[in-house]
């Protein structure tokens, strides 16, 4: 149904892939093949050792609406409950895959974010939240229960009561509340926002690759994980990167800095 446009967009330059969601002029709301093609995007990235970090974002000024709600209209009209259910598959998919994959993946907020799309944001490790982002769980105000993981990610990065409290009126809240919420890592000028993102992503890029893929492995399993657990992946891991080469040339270039400071 979007065939003529790109409606995601990859760029890949200094180890960063860039993925965009581009539908500008809907304010990025999913439509067929977005979802698929940003699901083969991200599960492309488990065999490019290239990527270190993946960044989505937006094109124009929002980051993505959710869901396209005249075609969701339509297909409610027409009872077709299997494209709908395709539809929670892609968004399922997508989610997972983020969590799998060993990379991190940066949200850049560049603006509104609603429904499926502040959860895309949610599912990320990383949130980097323009001045001009805006949240919303706005499922509720068209009758619908929140998917791709909303009731899963929001009380983990807020609490309970403040998931609810979205969840159920379906409130626009400013970047602002959003990094006081917990939502946001980080809350940049608008006017500064590809810069600071890039420069971030760029910092992760430089560290340890096999420090980098232990760490979101480690914490991510240390929800579900006893605190022997974790001990124990703490440990595996520090051997791990003590017997790779990354350890020693980090240490290296720490006395190396030093030197030059003193």
């Amino acid at each position: 149904m979007a065939d003529a446009i790109e409606v995601i967009e990859e760029k890949e330059t200094d180890g960063i892939l860039y993925i965009t969601l581009n539908r500008p002029d809907k304010l990025n709301a999913f439509i067929e093949p977005m979802r698929a093609k940003l699901s083969e995007a991200l599960k492309s990235l488990m065999h490019r050792k290239e990527v270190r970090v993946c960044v989505i974002t937006g094109a124009g000024r929002a980051f993505c609406a959710g869901g396209d709600i005249r075609v969701m209209q339509g297909i409610i009209a027409d009872r077709d409950f299997d494209t709908i259910q395709k539809f929670l598959k892609w968004g399922r998919e997508i989610v997972t895959t983020i969590r799998a994959l060993p990379i991190p993946v940066v949200a850049a907020v560049n603006g509104p974010a609603a429904g499926a799309g502040m959860n895309l944001a949610l599912a990320c490790d990383i949130r980097l939240v323009s001045t001009q982002a805006t949240f919303g769980q706005t499922f509720i105000n068209i009758g619908l229960h929140p998917d791709w993981g909303g009731t899963y990610f929001l009380p983990r990065l807020t609490n309970v009561g403040c998931a609810l409290d979205l969840a159920l009126t379906g409130r626009i809240i400013s970047a602002q509340e959003a990094m006081g919420f917990g939502i946001a890592n980080a809350l940049i000028p608008h006017e500064q926002f590809a810069e600071k993102v890039h420069a971030y992503a760029r910092l992760v890029c430089q560290k340890s690759e096999i420090a980098v893929r232990l760490i979101k492995k480690g914490v991510y399993s240390s929800e579900s994980s006893t605190l022997a657990d974790v001990l124990r992946h703490e440990e595996q891991s520090q051997a791990e990167c003590i017997r790779s080469l990354d350890a020693a040339s980090g240490m290296d270039r720490f006395f190396q800095t030093r030197i030059k400071v003193a």
